[in-house]
This record gives structure tokens, sequence and C-alpha cells, in this order.
């Protein structure tokens, strides 16, 4: 019997999962930098040790509004084909592993739409909650038309990370991103040095 590491996260009081063999880890939500021409979704980039990491939003990805930023939100780093992304969640519930045949399809609302345009992989019970598990494939797509032509404008008011929080907050987002910057001196030995 095949089993499956999820991952399980908290996104305002509904619990979703995703395959814990892509994510690299998590960490605090630090200040993030916007970025111009990228879907609405995708709130702005930052710094894993110098590696850029674009983010996402999964409230404005699944089409809601947007959310507040606290500082007690976190990133969950994914490792993709082509570059990492980090996903927005309220906390990081912990890894569990299930059999394979605990996750059901998700159910299909529209016969017409593309199959690769759904997020969901399906649902599965984990104790007294029902987790929703994403698609982390079609999650991290950024088709070229989505980036540049489809994507709504972003607004003025989002020039700036933050900006409704207090200026503790921001001082605390701020020394996250300064800190997730530094490479780790066992990292930069490993390096080699070009003449």
């Amino acid at each position: 019997m095949d089993f499956l590491s999820l991952l399980i996260f908290d996104l305002d009081g509904a619990r979703f999962g995703l395959d814990a063999t892509k994510v690299r880890e998590s960490v605090w939500l630090p200040e993030l930098t916007p970025l111009e021409e990228a879907p609405l979704w995708v709130v702005g980039i930052f710094s894993l040790r110098g590696q850029i990491v674009p983010v996402t939003d999964l409230h404005v990805r699944f089409g809601h509004p947007a959310r507040s930023y606290t500082p007690g939100d976190q990133v969950v780093v994914l490792e993709t084909a082509h570059l990492p992304m980090g996903l927005i969640v309220s906390e990081v519930i912990g890894v569990v592993e299930l059999p394979g045949t605990a996750i059901q399809p998700p159910p299909q609302f529209d016969s017409v739409a593309n199959s690769s345009s759904h997020l969901v992989a399906g649902e599965v019970r984990v104790g007294d909650d029902l987790i929703t598990l994403l698609d982390i494939f079609h999650l991290t797509q950024f088709p070229e038309a989505a980036i540049f032509a489809g994507a709504p404008q972003r607004p003025v008011s989002s020039s700036h990370f933050c900006m409704e929080a207090a200026p503790e907050a921001r001082a605390v987002f701020r020394a996250r991103a300064m800190a997730l910057r530094e490479i780790s001196i066992e990292e930069d030995a490993t390096r080699l040095g070009l003449a």
C-alpha cells in the first residue's frame, strides 16, 4: 500500500494539505517586496539565503479578497521545477502519513472547465478535520498570458508591504526579511571562490 506524506496547514480556520515531499521549509512571514507584472495573487518576493522566492496569497489565488497579514503568519516554501514558491498560511499544523486510498477526488462543479485550471487535488479526513489537498503543480504554474496580459492591475496602495499594519508589526516583518537574506557561515563555506 502506498503512503503519502502531507503537510497540513491552517488558513483562517480552513485546513489544507500539500505533498510534504515538495516542501522545502516554513518560515515566519517576512516583509515582501512587491513584484511588478506578476499575477495579483503573487503578493511579493523575499530573499531566502540568496534565492528569490515569489509568495502567493491563497485567498487571492482562489478569487477571494486579499487578507490582512499578521506577524503570526507563516510562509510554506515549496520546491518546484523552475523556482521555489511561497504560500502564506495562518499556521503550519504538521506532517501526517496517510494511505493513498484515503484521498477522495474533489467534487467537480463544472464540466466545461479545463482540468488543468483546478487547484484542488482531493479531499481527505484527518481525525475530525476534512482537509482540502492542493495540487502543487497547478498551484505553482504561471501561464505567460496570465502574468503579462490577463492579470488584474495591482492597486496603487499595494506598492509597500502591509502599510495598514502597526509600526511594530512592520518592524518585525522587516527584521525577518533581513535575517532570511543572510547566508549562514556553514553554507558560505561550501561555495567555491571564482578567480
